[in-house]
């Protein structure tokens, strides 16, 4: 992803991990989702979930920006507003 630095990651679970990301022309720090596409998810399904959920809009779930597919090492992407905990707020 041209654009932008990664800075760290966040977290990793089961289907995929979590990086924090700045956004060079911005200097905006966001969360970049990456889940591992499997032949148990369809790319439909997938496409299907990410317009849902950014048609969502509530106090306790981050908000989508944009999503997209990299075919070549089937991944699918979503980027999201990152917002720092309370912990590290004291910290910084």
């Amino acid at each position: 992803m041209e654009g932008y630095i990664s800075e760290k990651l966040l977290g990793e679970g089961t289907f995929g991990y979590t990086q924090l990301i700045l956004d060079k022309s911005t200097n905006k720090h966001y969360a970049l989702k990456t889940i591992n596409l499997s032949p148990i998810n369809s790319e439909d399904y997938n496409f299907s979930l990410s317009q849902n959920t950014s048609r969502i809009s509530h106090p306790n779930i981050v908000p989508y920006e944009d999503s997209f597919v990299d075919r070549q090492n089937k991944k699918w992407l979503i980027l999201m507003n990152y917002y720092k905990s309370k912990i590290e707020y004291k910290l910084s």
